[in-house]
């Protein structure tokens, strides 16, 4: 009886690999062909070649490492083959553990992002005015500017300056800031907060100008808004404020509001 005898793409097809897989295994000695035609030189496999290929392919799909299944492969020993193969179950297990962490973690960040989608400003062009209420602000103790580290999960970076007996009296906004004096310090808004704490402070109700620009425009815009105060006939304040809009995992621009009151 002739025996069969099946080139590299069928032979990969039938046993659900690539070419340049059964390639890949030939080089490494995991799999070399039968043989090669004497004509054409091109590699050939057998039916027995498709098992062994298709043992690999499987075992590849329990997530066990080629160096592992050629050990496999070569092991003589049953028990050897129970204990590598156990081996492998902990390995999977391990995996299958940080796989569910990352999904956790994806969730997470699916819901600060979604959150942040429906709460942040709208994209707007030019300078406007927006009329705000008092607000209530926790700021940072130490000068900081935004930065992939503390906006990641912004809202334990102000908990860590509140006792623990009191964290619970604190409810803070969405949507982290900074204000801008001295220097800068990020900031998020009260919704609720203990008494004591000197890093509460109180954003003035009434109008602002607002506009918004990229992080590297932050002072050209600062600039403008200035002068839209000075025309408006409004005290130059000696503060300001640029609200976050993050536009992607790890971009964000400003919407810089001044206080334009006297």
């Amino acid at each position: 009886m002739t025996e069969k005898k099946y080139t590299v793409s069928k032979a990969a097809k039938l046993c659900g690999l690539t070419a340049e897989a059964l390639r890949h295994y030939d080089r490494t000695g995991l799999v070399p062909p039968h043989g090669r035609d004497k004509y054409t030189e091109y590699r050939y496999y057998t039916d027995d070649d498709l098992v062994a290929l298709r043992t690999v392919a499987l075992l590849r799909r329990m997530d066990i490492s080629l160096p592992d299944i050629a050990a496999l492969l070569q092991e003589n020993n049953l028990n050897g083959v129970i204990k590598r193969l156990q081996d492998a179950q902990t390995q999977a297990s391990i995996k299958i553990k940080q796989l569910e962490t990352g999904i956790s973690q994806i969730r997470h960040a699916c819901a600060v992002y979604e959150k942040l989608s429906e709460t942040q400003p709208p994209e707007r062009e030019g300078v406007y005015a927006q009329t705000l209420p008092e607000r209530k602000i926790f700021v940072s103790s130490v000068p900081d500017f935004p930065h992939a580290g503390n906006l990641w999960d912004y809202r334990a970076y102000f908990y860590r300056e509140i006792a623990e007996k009191d964290r619970e009296k604190f409810s803070f906004g969405e949507t982290a800031a900074v204000l801008f004096e001295q220097d800068s310090r990020m900031f998020i808004e009260c919704e609720n907060y203990a008494e004591g704490y000197p890093q509460v402070r109180s954003l003035p109700r009434g109008k602002y100008f607002c506009l918004q620009c990229a992080p590297e425009n932050i002072e050209r815009a600062k600039e403008v808004l200035r002068r839209s105060c000075a025309e408006a006939g409004a005290a130059i304040p000696a503060w300001y404020v640029a609200q976050l809009r993050i536009t992607g995992l790890l971009k964000w621009d400003y919407l810089l509001k001044m206080y334009a009151e006297n």
